[in-house]
């Protein structure tokens, strides 16, 4: 039987996009529409770091930008996430703890449901205080384990550092590959502890993958946690998707198709695109 897997769209990257682009509040207001209209996600980051430092470049107000778009998306059943830097909340610099455990009932209010929490070192000092907060805000707190590769950032290393957000009260969990580095395998076996089939490890809880696709290895640890889970994968439509960034949308589903039984995909059947090789 195949795994349900949700899209999560990112329709943002300030200047670490391959189009350099940052859409503006009446842009999103006309794209929320097609998004729903696609029918295929379940769930969109609609704004957090450097999302809106970039509002606040181009002259607009963040806050009314966000009101607008995800009021949109939540009238069609559609969750929105949020980028969350900890100890940094939306900014690039230490922000006071007061502030932060605002930020969270603000954002709320505006309409974000889920807050994607993350450290670059992983260090859980910075980490649970805001599960915290975020939980009494309202909103969902999702921890995240920052991807890399070294002789110390071991399966166990995870495994651990997912028990203590797990019992700081993140209700979910996200992999977060910024540099695009994750080993597939290393990725599969991680969800499957992190799931709880391995005893001695984390309790299931819903999982997401963020990565980005800068070495080739994005889309099989994409296939490896899917073979282990049901999970939350972060995609980007086709313009803005390839080469140094997020995986595909279009390539994200032929995974889901392939691992799922279907000897190939059919994103492309009958279109100019079909290559023609399961004729």
């Amino acid at each position: 039987m195949g795994k349900k897997i949700q899209f999560s769209l990112i329709y943002r990257d300030m200047w670490q996009s391959s189009g350099k682009f940052q859409p503006h509040k009446d842009q999103l207001v006309r794209i929320a529409p097609v998004f729903i209209e696609m029918g295929c996600f379940a769930r969109v980051e609609t704004n957090g770091g450097a999302f809106e430092q970039v509002n606040l470049l181009a002259g607009e107000n963040p806050n009314e930008s966000v009101r607008a778009y995800t009021r949109i998306l939540h009238e069609a059943g559609i969750k929105t996430h949020m980028l969350d830097r900890g100890l940094n909340a939306l900014r690039m610099y230490p922000v006071p703890d007061d502030v932060r455990a605002m930020m969270y009932r603000v954002k709320h209010a505006q309409g974000v449901d889920i807050t994607r929490l993350f450290d670059g070192l992983n260090d859980i000092r910075n980490i649970a205080p805001a599960l915290k907060w975020a939980k009494e805000g309202g909103m969902t707190p999702q921890g995240t384990l920052c991807i890399t590769t070294s002789p110390i950032h071991t399966i166990e290393y995870y495994c651990k550092l997912a028990d203590e957000e797990i019992a700081a009260g993140a209700e979910e969990l996200c992999l977060k590959d910024m540099a695009g580095i994750g080993q597939p395998v290393f990725l599969g076996e991680l969800t499957r502890r992190i799931k709880g089939e391995a005893p001695g490890h984390s309790p299931g809880v819903p999982r997401a993958l963020r990565s980005r696709s800068f070495h080739g290895l994005h889309a099989g640890g994409c296939q490896e946690r899917h073979r282990h889970s049901r999970c939350c994968h972060r995609t980007a439509v086709m313009g803005q998707g390839p080469s140094r960034r997020h995986l595909r949308t279009e390539h994200a589903e032929e995974c889901r198709l392939r691992r799922s039984g279907h000897q190939h995909g059919r994103l492309h059947e009958g279109t100019r695109h079909d290559p023609g090789v399961h004729r």
